[in-house]
């Protein structure tokens, strides 16, 4: 990120502030029991609200809105690669598990679309950053784990066996792959400065991905996933909302085009939830 913005501007510096989040320190429990997206968040925006950060860069699916509580997005950084992959040392995909295979993922969507394909194995609780999760998996507490790709290609890291799960059955999370730089929305100098570094495709597909899980509600208790895609002024948005056990999994896929990106993500919300969706929110106890 440093670089992007120093290849922008010339005479721009940049210092880095290193911040531990809530979320990067407990890692004994499920994100959907502990509190969710904030807890990569909060502390990083406070130090934003409080003048010790100027911007914050963060992985977009962490943020629980695009704007708000004295802040906004200034620039949105374009996907990686938005996949899940699964991994592991000794099964080449998820159909070549054993029954009671153990699945590592923290995550319920990935815990509900992997169910669905494969209701016989057990999905167990997986935290830590990445090299941790290999780790654990090189040391056989797990047959397998879910990790997205774009963070494992960033760090060059690999395993024996990595096969992309395929969108057609398992949706990403809304944001995966892209980053979103942060600013206060006060700060009209630093957001011009970031306005140089920004995608305005993936900024539409946000918008969409956004628009999409606010009209649902949505948060880490509530396993959905969706993926916007631009090509040639048409966004196609694709969207899934889960049981939990993956014993329901409604899905809905539209296209629009992109002057109006919210409404193409409400609109495949709304589909959702006439088709039964809000009967999953409504008795969600997770």
């Amino acid at each position: 990120m440093a670089s992007l913005l120093t290849s922008a501007h010339s005479d721009f510096e940049v210092n880095l502030l290193p911040l531990s989040t809530e979320g990067d320190l407990v890692l004994d429990s499920p994100l959907a029991k502990i509190g969710g997206k904030d807890l990569f968040v909060k502390e990083i925006e406070q130090a934003l609200l409080d003048g010790r950060a100027d911007l914050a860069v963060h992985s977009l699916k962490d943020l629980p809105s695009l704007a708000g509580n004295g802040l906004l997005i200034g620039a949105f950084i374009s996907r990686a690669s938005h996949a899940d992959l699964f991994l592991s040392i000794n099964y080449p995909n998820l159909n070549a598990l054993p029954e009671k295979a153990r699945i590592g993922s923290s995550s319920l969507r990935r815990q509900a679309q992997i169910l669905a394909l494969r209701p016989d194995v057990l999905v167990m609780n997986l935290r830590g950053n990445i090299q941790t999760r290999l780790k654990k998996l090189h040391n056989g507490e797990y047959d397998a784990i879910i990790l997205a790709e774009a963070g494992l290609a960033r760090l060059g890291l690999q395993a024996p066996y990595m096969r992309p799960l395929d969108l057609d059955s398992f949706l990403p999370a809304l944001g995966q792959g892209a980053l979103a730089v942060q600013v206060r929305a006060e700060d009209e100098s630093m957001q011009k400065i970031c306005a140089a570094i920004s995608d305005k495709s993936m900024e539409l597909c946000a918008r969409t991905e956004w628009a999409f899980m606010e009209r649902l509600g949505g948060n880490c208790r509530l396993p959905l996933g969706g993926l916007a895609q631009l090509t040639d002024q048409i966004i196609m948005m694709r969207g899934m909302v889960a049981k939990p056990d993956g014993s329901l999994i409604l899905r809905k896929s539209l296209s629009g085009r992109y002057e109006d990106p919210e409404a193409l993500g409400r609109k495949v919300a709304d589909e959702l939830l006439e088709r039964g969706a809000k009967h999953i929110i409504a008795s969600r106890v997770f």
